[in-house]
């Protein structure tokens, strides 16, 4: 019994916490039970506002709704984003609509997503500095067809003590960008 411990135990070192520790971590359960989680949101993005309002977003990952202070709706159905402003709408906002229907919910429902149909959580990353501190990390990548930008992928933070999503990090390769001119941006 002592040698198949030793082994269990070596198995895990140097890796990061398992996809059912972080759920339950997260309390996953609790809030599967309801269909829809409303948070206020205030978002800074690259050192300007990006979105101060509420987003809804529906535990299953499915739609989401954020409404700004400023008057403007932002709503994902499922499969397409909508926008309603008070005002003239330049192209940039509307482009932007959809990244921030999906991206912000996304973050938000992670510990929770890890586990989704084409999401791939690898758990021996590395060890990564996060807020100065090297943690234990995870990859999250997607199989081909999955979300928007299936070569996308996601660097997971999770505290090796309690099992709790601390940050992620991500490299963005939707619209012009290729996978490998996202990957230098990191």
């Amino acid at each position: 019994m002592v040698s198949l411990l030793a082994v269990l135990t070596f198995a895990t070192i140097g890796a990061a916490p398992s996809i059912p520790e972080i759920e339950a971590a997260h309390h996953a359960t609790e809030l599967r039970s309801h269909p829809v989680l409303k948070v206020h949101l205030d978002l800074d993005f690259g050192g300007k506002p990006r979105i101060h309002g509420t987003l809804y977003a529906r535990t299953d990952g499915g739609r989401t709704r954020i409404e700004t202070d400023d008057g403007r709706v932002i709503v994902f159905d499922g499969k397409t984003a909508h926008l309603k402003t008070t005002g003239a709408t330049d192209a940039k906002v509307l482009g932007g609509a959809r990244l921030d229907a999906l991206t912000w919910s996304y973050f938000l429902l992670a510990p929770f997503k890890l586990s989704d149909s084409g999401a791939q959580y690898d758990r021996t990353n590395g060890a990564l500095p996060f807020l100065t501190v090297p943690m234990e990390t995870a990859k999250l990548t997607f199989g081909e067809r999955i979300g928007d930008a299936p070569d996308d992928w996601y660097v997971v933070y999770a505290n090796p003590e309690n099992h709790r999503v601390e940050g992620l990090a991500y490299i963005v390769t939707f619209g012009p960008k290729t996978k490998e001119s996202a990957e230098m941006d990191r």
